[in-house]
């Protein structure tokens, strides 16, 4: 039987007593299906409660973390590998939109320069002076199409940049492991080089209310 039929098999028992409060003198009758065992109605002790739940929290952590690891972890990097790629792509292309609007100002700037001096030249009354505002409008159609070309070019390594940038997330996020250990008082949680200790699973309430 391997893991996800054994936490199917035991999924009726892990979830079935989980009201435990009240002062342990208190009898609780209970619906209780253990594997491959037919329901039966139980009166239980809070104290008897208090084992099955430590009970419980053992199989869980035997059965469904295991399962959680080889089955639901996959999915969950696969989802982040999903947002990595849509936040890229997202700040790639407010980038892209940025540095386009920079070099049409710079682009339109030295075109209305060039048509300036090529109005200046049309005006002129000298033949001379008229080659001059010819040449410095020219100077600034070659300036408009330098802006043009620099931001075809930025644009594209800013695509080449983002490429890099997703491989390289990609690769940790297939790389990252997630584990958790059990062994000391409070459980340990790992993933990847993060280590983290979670607050001690719950043990139920036995204070008497009020």
């Amino acid at each position: 039987m391997n893991i996800a039929e054994q936490f199917v098999e035991h999924g009726r028992l892990i979830f079935a007593v989980f009201i435990v409060s009240g002062p342990p003198d208190i009898k609780y009758v209970c619906k209780i299906h253990g594997p491959n065992s037919a329901p039966v109605n139980s009166s239980v002790s809070g104290d008897k409660i208090l084992g099955i739940w430590q009970w419980v929290k053992e199989v869980t952590v035997k059965i469904f973390w295991p399962w959680f690891k080889e089955f639901v972890w996959p999915f969950i990097r696969q989802h982040m590998k999903d947002l990595i790629f849509f936040v890229i792509d997202l700040f790639k292309e407010e980038l892209k939109k940025w540095a386009s609007e920079q070099a049409k100002k710079k682009t339109e700037n030295a075109n209305q320069k060039a048509d300036e001096f090529e109005q200046k030249a049309k005006s002129s009354q000298k033949d001379e002076e008229a080659d001059k505002f010819r040449a410095v409008a020219q100077v600034w159609r070659e300036v408009a199409e330098q802006f043009r070309q620099e931001n075809e070019s930025l644009r594209n390594k800013i695509d080449g940049l983002s490429e890099d940038v997703k491989e390289e997330a990609f690769a940790k996020a297939d790389s990252l492991e997630i584990d958790l250990d059990f062994s000391d008082e409070k459980a340990i949680l790992s993933i990847g080089d993060a280590v983290h200790k979670l607050p001690q699973l719950p043990a139920g309430d036995n204070k008497e209310k009020g």
